[in-house]
């Protein structure tokens, strides 16, 4: 049960966690079910209390075909990062020292006849 662990947020059961110890007792077959399911249940329970984190991640995820750093970024820090790389840098200010590229004005160097002038030849 994940009964005021983190994962109890997030779903109904919990996978039991194995340290060293209770990974030893859960695999010797000379040790009755009966007598180590209650050891390593409590100590899987304290160990996620203390130690698991629980975060929202990226869609990534999802797909097994991705293998990436990524994978294991919070959401939020994930779509950051995309939309840093994205659409998202025309919109962040320039870091203090760099100039921002100058906006494309229309040429005014150019000479122009004004427009009725073909017409009067």
């Amino acid at each position: 049960e994940p009964d005021g662990t983190p994962l109890s947020a997030v779903h109904d059961r919990m996978p039991i966690f194995l340290t060293p110890q209770t990974a030893a007792l859960w695999l010797d077959c000379s040790q009755p079910f009966d007598k180590v399911v209650g050891t390593v249940v409590r100590t899987s329970q304290e160990h996620a209390q203390k130690q698991l984190t629980i975060f929202e991640v990226a869609p990534l995820v999802s797909n097994v075909k991705n293998e990436s750093p990524d994978c294991i970024l919070p959401k939020k820090e994930y779509d950051g990062k995309q939309f840093a790389g994205g659409l998202g840098r025309f919109f962040n200010k320039a870091p203090p020292g760099k100039s921002q590229p100058e906006a494309k004005r229309p040429r005014t160097d150019l000479a122009t006849a004004p427009a009725d002038a073909d017409a009067k030849k």
